[in-house]
């Protein structure tokens, strides 16, 4: 199909392919109606266009389930996909898992100076012979214009990896302490923050919540709450967001209202503007 597609929808309604280098090519103004491309190096290739492309869509064991093969500073694609796609994990080993469909990456940026999807993919993923998984969809590029949202998991996750952990530091839970977020479950979207604390605790302190993949230009709002978890914090007690200063990290700061933390301490987030 022509990537320039004007005054025109184009239905891709069933049908499946097996075994070719790509399975399906679109254009602009594609709506797929339940094809299903399996056993393919790229199971869909999307150009760049400026129209969206939406719709369901499977892919089964491909090594890639979508190519935008879009390069440039111009590459943009607008897509509002569900996606049910059955994917070999690095290492498996399970029957119908062949050595060369576990090494890609499920989405594919022909730039990755210039990601070209815009938009969300809803998915549910299923390993064979094991059956509904958390992921992640793993692409070659940050890219925090894409959301993906695991039907499985009920959670949503912008950038290069959906589900993928970020990463914490802090201040005021004592030396040798461990700071982290809870797995499974915590993404860039929401999650849970802790530390385990060490020697010396302070009664206030911050935790610095850094994502997997960067924000885009328009930052996000944060919600955090206290949570007790080992340690009950004091009635009074208060988790303020700072001010976002950029697009990869985000600081609480909480404040146990002069009483010193002790054993572990953490704290729900959430971004609501994402």
């Amino acid at each position: 199909m022509p990537p320039v597609n004007n005054d025109t929808l184009s239905v891709i309604r069933g049908g499946a392919v097996a075994g070719y280098y790509i399975g399906y090519m679109v254009g602009e103004h594609t709506l797929f109606d339940g094809p299903w491309a399996s056993f393919t190096i790229y199971g869909y290739e999307i150009p760049t266009q400026n129209h969206p492309i939406t719709g369901r869509l499977g892919a089964q064991e491909s090594q890639t389930a979508i190519y935008f093969s879009g390069t440039g500073s111009g590459a943009y694609v607008g897509v509002d996909l569900m996606l049910e796609l059955e994917y070999c994990p690095s290492g498996d080993s399970f029957s119908g898992c062949m050595s060369w469909n576990t090494a890609g990456n499920i989405i594919v940026y022909g730039d990755t100076s210039y990601p070209a999807a815009h938009g969300i993919i809803r998915y549910h993923m299923v390993e064979p012979n094991i059956g509904p998984a958390y992921g992640p969809i793993t692409s070659n590029a940050n890219n925090p214009h894409l959301q993906f949202y695991n039907l499985y998991s009920n959670e949503y996750s912008p950038g290069n990896t959906a589900g993928a952990v970020p990463s914490l530091t802090g201040t005021g839970c004592g030396s040798a302490a461990t700071y982290g977020v809870a797995v499974p479950g915590s993404n860039d979207v929401s999650g849970t923050a802790y530390c385990t604390t060490g020697s010396g605790t302070a009664s206030s302190g911050t935790f610095v919540l850094t994502f997997a993949a960067p924000r885009g230009t328009h930052y996000p709002g944060c919600v955090c709450s206290l949570l007790n978890s080992t340690m009950t914090w004091n009635a009074r007690a208060t988790c303020i967001v700072a001010p976002q200063a950029n697009n990869t990290s985000t600081t609480f700061n909480w404040d146990n209202n002069g009483t010193a933390i002790s054993n572990s301490v953490a704290v729900n987030y959430y971004f609501p503007g994402w």
